[in-house]
């Protein structure tokens, strides 16, 4: 293992050689960068390809996840903090899974809860068409991954239309652009924290659209635009 490891710095540091540049996704890409293999980097926060598809049309009934079904992005958790909401706030869990057996654990564990009218798994390929109306009509999106390399697209579309996201404080990325109250919660990688959160949201519409309206000024603040990612690459 330290032998792969090894082969792996070399390989990399022989091409940070070769390079005039080196951009990163993440503060959490540099710093590893930093920390592996002692080199600087700059980070260029990538934009989505058309985020023009993205809107708001309202703010209904259920919190999305969007990403591929895989243990660290920790989808159990999120069906897990479920039984503790206190609110008619529901879960749409939408996603391929990479591992078919974390699939089927997860429909197990939303019987085994009995939240088969609360929680709702699209599993498989989601159509852009489908994600676009998904995003435009939930009340706000979860991404609560383990350790993350960046914010994650889905947290990117969530902004664009206009809604806030939950996050956990060990996501790792997504803290880049999370600010906790301003346009989404952090929370404690623990059930109760985020059946709490998803409460406070739907308890309160008004402020879950001006989350999500603080989201999308936070995208542009950032310099996620295709405008400024360009002009630094080719600076």
């Amino acid at each position: 293992g330290e032998g792969y490891r090894d082969a792996i710095i070399a390989a990399d540091n022989t091409a940070f050689r070769e390079a005039r540049r080196i951009y990163t996704n993440s503060r959490t890409v540099s710093g590893r960068l930093r920390a592996f293999n002692n080199v600087a980097s700059e980070v260029l926060y990538p934009p989505l390809m058309k985020p023009e598809r993205y809107r708001a049309e309202g703010y209904g009934d259920y919190i999305l996840y969007t990403s591929r079904l895989v243990p660290h992005k920790r989808q159990d958790l999120a069906v897990k903090s479920m039984r503790y909401v206190r609110t008619p706030v529901k879960l749409v869990i939408a996603g391929r899974a990479a591992e078919p057996e974390y699939e089927t654990g997860l429909r197990e564990l939303i019987g085994r809860y009995g939240l088969e009218n609360r929680v709702s798994l699209l599993a498989g390929w989601l159509p852009e068409e489908e994600k676009v109306r998904l995003f435009a009509q939930c009340l706000a999106a979860i991404y609560i991954p383990y350790d993350e390399d960046s914010y994650g697209y889905c947290s990117l579309e969530a902004h664009h239309a206009a809604k806030a996201v939950i996050t956990a404080s060990d996501s790792g990325g997504t803290l880049e652009l999370i600010a906790d109250g301003e346009n989404g919660f952090v929370c404690e990688p623990e059930p109760r924290a985020i059946a709490a959160a998803m409460d406070r949201l739907w308890a309160d519409r008004k402020r879950a659209r001006e989350m999500g309206e603080a989201g999308r000024q936070r995208v542009f603040a950032l310099g996620i635009t295709w405008e400024n990612v360009l002009g630094r690459l080719t600076s």
